[in-house]
């Protein structure tokens, strides 16, 4: 039910952690991507309304082989309406410091069989809840959970 759906990647095409088919759906689903563009603050009052992303450039391989991307002091700010943060397989443990997120060993809980978390408006899904899975888990969840938010909207 979105308008435009967007994915803001801080490295270019050629170092996404996907499979090139993985991509291509993704593409074909109608979502944009925006490569070389990292988000760094998340704009609002009492609602999102954009997210600024600074603009990256690709520096030397890192430990793993892909090129790490470098800020440019350059940004750009995306208006948006709401902000799912994809941030990869491992578990980044510092988010359960902005509250009492519930976990189970390292994973975030989802409570009352939905995707939301013990903190009202903060869903999870993919790879956090999961453990490592496919994208198109990921994107279930996602999708799953957009539809959970989208009713929940329509009933305020």
């Amino acid at each position: 039910g979105a308008e435009k759906v967007m994915i803001a990647y801080r490295r270019s095409i050629d170092e996404v952690p996907c499979t090139k088919a993985e991509l291509e759906e993704t593409i074909e689903e109608g979502v944009e991507c925006k490569f070389l563009t990292n988000p760094v603050e998340i704009i609002g009052q009492d609602h999102v309304e954009a997210v600024k992303c600074e603009i990256m450039t690709l520096g030397e391989p890192d430990a793993s082989g892909r090129r790490a991307p470098i800020g440019t002091n350059e940004y750009v700010t995306i208006p948006c309406d709401y902000v799912i943060a994809a941030i990869g397989q491992i578990p980044d443990k510092s988010i359960y410091d902005v509250g009492e997120i519930e976990n189970d060993k390292g994973y975030l809980k989802a409570v009352d069989g939905s995707y939301q978390t013990s903190i009202s408006n903060v869903y999870t899904g993919g790879d956090i809840l999961l453990g490592a899975k496919t994208i198109g888990a990921a994107v279930k969840c996602g999708s799953d959970f957009a539809k959970i938010i989208i009713e929940k909207e329509s009933n305020n």
